[in-house]
């Protein structure tokens, strides 16, 4: 041999007798974006993911339920602060009218 080595390319097409696959991934379309399109594909999702979206829908739930009564346990303190602080301001302008 001489001084330069040679350098081998090749592409590898096959190893311990599996060829190598080369599919192109399928095109998937866009039929979501219709909302015309949406009936019935609920029906049609896996039904491995039921228990996930129940869990979830209770989750949602619970979690508007919480906001709500907080919301509500807010405005009847501000009512009730309202109140007194009329109660209050009435104590020193009864007298004049």
């Amino acid at each position: 041999m001489s001084g330069k080595e040679s350098i081998l390319e090749a592409e590898v097409i096959e190893i311990d007798g599996i060829a190598a696959k080369h599919e192109p991934e399928p095109v998937r379309s866009n039929s979501w974006k219709s909302t015309a399109q949406w009936q019935g594909r609920i029906r049609g999702l896996d039904k491995r993911w039921w228990p996930l979206w129940i869990i979830l829908g209770l989750f949602v739930l619970i979690f508007a339920i919480t906001i709500g009564l907080c919301v509500f346990v807010l405005m009847a303190a501000l009512k009730v602060v309202r109140a007194l602080l009329q109660g209050f301001a009435s104590l020193f302008s009864a007298g004049k009218s």
